[in-house]
């Protein structure tokens, strides 16, 4: 039997999973916090970030991402490892498809791009773990 304390911490809990406020999970997350060799995200989420603006990470929650995240995004099967990844984002700004500005221009030395690209990548695939966007 449970004392009225146990069963008040109980109402309240049940209250909380219903209002959405705790998610219950039967088993450990597919998600990893971490940036591996060959960072690989749900296939959902990459299909996902073709057409929209936002992905559904591995806890269901709607996450919002930029251009970059989302050409990003579609190149993290898990079977590039990062300076592959690094070399086709590079691709997408020589080819216009991705922009870096300074002093709100345009910049276009690719070299410089490159410089900048590495820490841009490192910060956006950390940003990806952390928001549980990335598989273990």
């Amino acid at each position: 039997f449970r004392s009225s304390t146990e069963n008040q911490v109980l109402s309240h809990f049940l209250r909380l999973v219903l209002a959405d406020a705790i998610n219950l999970h039967a088993g450990p997350g597919n998600f990893t916090p971490r940036v591996s060799r060959q960072p690989l995200a749900s296939a959902y989420a990459r299909y996902q970030a073709t057409g929209n603006a936002w992905v559904t990470n591995q806890k269901f929650e709607k996450i919002d991402i930029d251009l970059f995240t989302r050409i990003l995004l579609q190149h993290l099967d898990g079977k590039k490892d990062t300076g592959s990844i690094f070399t086709s984002m590079l691709n997408h700004f020589a080819k216009n498809e991705l922009q870096m500005n300074e002093n709100g221009q345009p910049l276009r030395d690719i070299q410089e791009i490159g410089r900048r690209l590495q820490p841009l990548l490192d910060n956006t695939l950390q940003k990806l773990a952390h928001s549980a966007l990335l598989l273990s």
